[in-house]
């Protein structure tokens, strides 16, 4: 069970690295969900292999079963769109349909704008709202990259301030895969123009109106401490900027 696990992580892998998505989180869990279930079943004396007969199930086993289903019920749970852990998170495919915490017009009512390879667009929304513009240089491939956009920046703290202050440019910069040349070379461009490094993710805060950068942000630390720093510097931006 553990190797059909590891094995369904490894097409996901080779999914995402090939644009195929075919493989999201929902559709990921759930198997996950499914394979973790057949092996607490099989823990439990459920299921058994043809033509051996019940010996009974020991505690040992009795208490791994548990476990195993805690796990499955867990998957499941993240199947469904709730929020998962940081780990997870990080671990598993991004959904293919934006459940958690989702709003009108496919946008979080809780969260701030988000445009996507789009800096041009998203510097004009930036201005018509009066917001900063946070160039978010992000990867397809990148774990960290999911755990920001999918967990901290979901946080009630995170999500409240940014929404306040902030109009996102989520900029995909590692590979092209489904952006068209002139939205990857344009994604390209601003990375070397806002920011000078390669690094995925990496943050950039600008005043939309005069192109000024206000500040940058590169992760640091455990993933445990990255509320709570970006919390700080989206603060310190807008305390810079005057607002």
């Amino acid at each position: 069970y553990v190797e059909l696990a590891a094995a369904f992580k490894f097409v996901s892998m080779v999914d995402i690295a090939l644009g195929w998505d075919a493989l999201p989180r929902e559709l990921f869990l759930m198997i996950w969900a499914a394979i973790f279930g057949m092996w607490a079943l099989y823990l439990f004396g459920v299921l058994r292999k043809a033509g051996t007969p019940s010996m009974g199930v020991g505690a040992g086993r009795m208490a791994g079963g548990m476990i195993v289903t805690l796990f499955a019920t867990y998957f499941l749970f993240g199947a469904m769109g709730n929020r998962m852990d940081k780990i997870m998170t990080g671990f598993v495919p991004a959904y293919s349909n934006r459940i958690v915490m989702q709003g009108a017009g496919g946008q979080s009512a809780m969260t701030h704008k988000v445009v996507k390879d789009d800096p041009d667009g998203a510097i004009e929304i930036a201005k018509a709202e009066g917001k900063l513009l946070l160039y978010n240089l992000t990867g397809f491939n990148r774990n960290s990259c999911r755990i920001m956009e999918d967990s901290v920046f979901l946080e009630q703290a995170v999500a409240s301030l940014m929404k306040r202050h902030i109009v996102e440019a989520r900029l995909h910069t590692d590979s092209q895969k489904k952006l068209t040349d002139e939205q990857f070379a344009k994604n390209r461009e601003v990375q070397d123009r806002v920011a000078g490094v390669k690094t995925n993710p990496y943050f950039v805060v600008v005043d939309p109106n005069t192109g000024k950068k206000l500040g940058e942000f590169a992760l640091s630390g455990g993933f445990g401490s990255w509320p709570g720093k970006w919390v700080k510097f989206i603060e310190r931006m807008a305390k810079k900027a005057g607002r």
